[in-house]
């Protein structure tokens, strides 16, 4: 292994302009407030300091004669009535928090893609002429159906976005990885060092391969997901594919939608990164793509996953945070989501327990279908609906375990609405609300239903049980908890008053506590440090749960600061 050694490169700084219904201005820069030094590659690939002519109040000037390749050709229109599109305080975070851009080792035994060398073509080996091969390759396309495990492929920046069309494999179109890594050779997709190249408008898919990192690269106006995960079907597994370090921003499509799609995916993950503005395009929308946030769109999107962890990101300008479109069949948890920022989504997390439609045709019984183990923590969720929810659906069977905790809501309505879910635990949270604010609302579904589409009792009544609410702080609410069912108003509770809540166990026997909530919370201002600079740190003091969890409260505490 040889090091590589770069003059420190802060972010890419992404400058998204609306003006009207113009076209997007889309530029890339590097800045760095070090040194006035940038990094060029000669012909061969390797890295040369040279004095920058143009640098200027530690910015690259860009070049006006190449301004029309870095524009894409899509026009854009800025929805600004959206409560959920809200595109200049997730920008506004990003200039106060910038994205880093991260340095790493060069590795051996590495294949290239650099679309703008001399040399480039794909019926090269993939290797600079300098360390004995025949050039790098042309396409993004053929470095990764190139790549085996153990790997690593580079792909270098560009004075213009990697646009290519991509493959169909099962009804799924994308740049196709077609080889596996293993868990000690891994594949890795990567940016090189010090750069974060650009993929437009196809993203990239793996289908039933595993063991597969990607790394630092900006994913920008795909059509669907930026990276999809899949399965061909049965007997097939798609598992540990880690993405991490990447941009994504403008993602959009007709339906479910995500910037990062984890279908079926087993033990995989997102962190360091940035996914923000996931788009509806269809009919009924009412201007040019990419137009409102679909209900089904998300920043991170799964049907079934599997031991999914999603850390230390942004997502921003969606429907949904996360999205688990139906839980896995086999009993692993679905997802951990910890330390991350939300920005303008309907809930932070949103979980379907969905089972399957229909019986089979020699009347089976759905398999069982049940998220467990959930946990989300450490997480600021901003001008968003809430923490959590979760949606029972198509079920006969009830999912469990959900843990709630060291969060921060500021501008939000719920820390959990839903129904489905059992075990349920939530404490050291914070809740800044706004009008209609109530932290807890859990809503289960009549006794028995029959979906009369698949004429199958598949939707049945579920006691909603919270083991543990305590030492959470509540702000600006209108009601503390809302517990009943559809249609029963005889079993319904509406919790107006924290000493109502506190003794709602007791007063009413109710199915859905298993005692006395939140006999250590407050309702008081938490006097944030610095909301406008995102410092959601608390002045006021409330004592945590302590134990095995943290004695302070909120997503800001002495070892957790969420995002990158």
């Amino acid at each position: 292994m040889r090091n590589l050694f770069f003059v420190f490169i802060f972010p890419f700084i992404i400058t998204l302009t609306f003006s009207g219904c113009n076209s997007l201005d889309y530029e890339v820069k590097s800045i760095s407030s070090l040194t006035n030094e940038k990094k060029v590659s000669d012909s061969d690939g390797d890295v040369e300091q040279e004095d920058d002519k143009d640098f200027e109040n530690g910015e690259v000037k860009n070049n006006e004669d190449n301004n029309s390749s870095n524009n894409p050709d899509e026009t854009f229109i800025a929805v600004s009535n959206s409560p959920y599109n809200n595109v200049s305080e997730c920008d506004r975070y990003l200039s106060i928090n910038p994205f880093p851009t991260k340095l790493s080792q060069l590795q051996d035994n590495a294949l290239y893609v650099d679309k703008d060398h001399p040399d480039a073509s794909d019926d090269n080996n993939g290797i600079y002429k300098k360390d004995g091969g025949t050039g790098p390759f042309k396409t993004i396309t053929k470095l990764i159906s190139t790549l085996v495990a153990g790997q690593t492929g580079y792909i270098r920046g560009a004075s213009t976005p990697y646009a290519e069309e991509g493959t169909n494999i099962d009804a799924r179109v994308g740049l196709q990885v077609l080889n596996s890594g293993t868990a000690l050779a891994p594949i890795t997709i990567s940016g090189f060092p010090g750069e974060r190249p650009v993929i437009k408008d196809t993203g990239i898919t793996i289908i039933s391969q595993s063991y597969i990192t990607i790394q630092n690269i900006e994913f920008f106006n795909i059509n669907g997901s930026a990276i999809y995960t899949g399965n061909y079907g049965k007997g097939y597994r798609v598992s540990h594919i880690n993405i991490k370090d990447v941009y994504i921003h403008y993602v959009y499509g007709k339906d479910n939608v995500g910037g990062v799609r984890f279908d079926d995916c087993e033990n995989c993950s997102l962190t360091n990164s940035v996914v923000k503005n996931i788009y509806d395009v269809r009919a009924s929308a009412t201007g040019a793509q990419p137009n409102e946030p679909y209900p089904f769109h998300a920043g991170i999107h799964g049907y079934r996953p599997k031991a999914v962890t999603i850390k230390n990101n942004l997502i921003c300008n969606t429907k949904r945070g996360i999205y688990q479109k139906h839980p896995n069949a086999e009993g692993m948890r679905s997802h951990h989501v910890i330390s991350n920022v939300f920005i303008n989504t309907t809930f932070a997390l949103s979980l379907e327990m969905a089972g399957v439609p229909s019986v089979s045709n020699d009347g089976d019984a759905p398999p069982p279908y049940v998220a467990k183990d959930i946990v989300f923590s450490y997480n600021l969720v901003l001008d968003s609906g809430g923490m959590v929810n979760s949606i029972l659906h198509e079920s006969a069977l009830q999912s469990s375990g959900l843990d709630i905790y060291n969060n921060t809501a500021y501008n939000s309505t719920v820390i959990y609405y839903g129904s489905g879910l059992k075990d349920i635990n939530s404490f050291n949270n914070i809740l800044y609300g706004k009008q209609g604010a109530r932290p807890y609302s859990l809503v289960n579904k009549s006794s028995s239903p029959v979906n009369p589409a698949y004429n199958y009792p598949h939707e049945y009544y579920f006691d909603g049980q919270f083991n543990y609410i305590d030492h959470n702080m509540y702000f600006k609410v209108d009601q503390i908890a809302h517990l009943g069912r559809y249609g029963d108003s005889v079993n319904e509770n509406m919790l107006t008053s924290l000493e109502h809540w506190k003794t709602s166990f007791t007063d009413t026997g109710s199915k859905f506590l298993t005692s006395n909530p939140d006999q250590f919370a407050k309702i008081q201002d938490p006097v944030f440090l610095n909301t406008s600079n995102f410092d959601f740190k608390p002045s006021a003091t409330l004592m945590g749960r302590g134990g095995a969890w943290s004695s302070e409260i909120g997503a800001f505490t002495a070892d957790h600061k969420p995002g990158f």
